[in-house]
């Protein structure tokens, strides 16, 4: 189990690395909080800038894993099955509706 400040140290090593020409996240998570993931994501959207960054996902690619995951320059899926990121999704769509319901 890799947390967000694991991920961040992992991500600033292997950029400051010269030896290391491109990224690879293998995405096999149910999920996590939500607290840090977008500025963790927000991180990884910016390092493609110095590196390329691919994200290889598993079956279990969910929630806040697939949020990370979709940051990235490119993203694998498996066919069998498909990520879902339906809480996020979800209160994201809530929010625009609310928002607009009550501007």
């Amino acid at each position: 189990m890799t947390g967000y400040d694991g991920i961040r140290t992992s991500l600033a090593l292997a950029l400051a690395d010269d030896a290391v020409r491109a990224l690879v996240l293998d995405v096999d998570s149910d999920g996590g909080h939500i607290a840090g993931c977008l500025d963790l994501a927000d991180l990884i959207y910016a390092a493609r800038k110095v590196k390329p960054i691919i994200a290889i996902l598993s079956e279990t690619a969910c929630g806040t894993a697939y949020v990370l995951a979709s940051a990235c320059e490119v993203v694998t899926v498996p066919r069998r099955a498909a990520p879902e990121v339906s809480a996020y999704s979800w209160h994201t769509w809530t929010f625009r509706r609310l928002s607009r319901a009550l501007a």
